[in-house]
């Protein structure tokens, strides 16, 4: 399992970023923090790691002093549940978009769909020539393999990826 400072390593990487500020950030803690294969905490305490660096950078920009970022993995795991988590006047907040599910391709594989924004779900139904149903949505996908489809997505900056099994 990657530890969350070599995930942070690389996604400073990946952005152009001098790995070496990664040492700005200090992440504690262990997984797992959910019964999963996958290092949610460590994964979310990275992207979180750099988020921090990029604010800590404009505050330096702008004449403030560096800074040292902190994090702890169980609180960036449940920050990506937040929305799970949420409670308006003690009853769970309103589902998320209908459209943003699972869905079955022409392939037998799944993809997954994010439609929470406005501008994403027009985006998919764009992409699929179809209306904003997950009806409509599912009968789309039938004609799509999911690696062409999460490929059309990124292409056309929109959020979704193919379900991909361990190996």
């Amino acid at each position: 399992m990657i530890s969350p400072n070599s995930a942070l390593k690389q996604i400073l990487a990946a952005g152009g970023w001098r790995t070496d500020k990664a040492e700005q950030v200090h992440i504690s803690g262990n997984e797992p923090i959910y019964a999963s294969d996958f290092a949610f905490g460590a994964a979310g305490a990275a992207a979180l790691g750099a988020v921090g660096l990029a604010a800590a950078a404009l505050w330096e920009a702008r004449g403030g002093k560096q800074q040292n970022i902190s994090i702890a993995i169980r609180h960036a795991a449940l920050s990506l549940k937040s929305g799970a988590l949420l409670r308006i006047d003690g009853e769970p907040a309103r589902d998320w978009d209908p459209l943003r599910k699972f869905y079955k391709t022409a392939d037998g594989r799944w993809v997954y769909i994010h439609t929470q924004f406005d501008h994403f779900k027009a985006g998919v139904c764009a992409l699929l020539k179809c209306r904003p149903d997950p009806a409509a949505v599912a009968q789309a996908l039938k004609a799509w393999d999911a690696q062409a489809f999460e490929d059309a997505l990124a292409a056309n900056n929109l959020c979704g990826v193919m379900i991909r099994n361990r190996a």
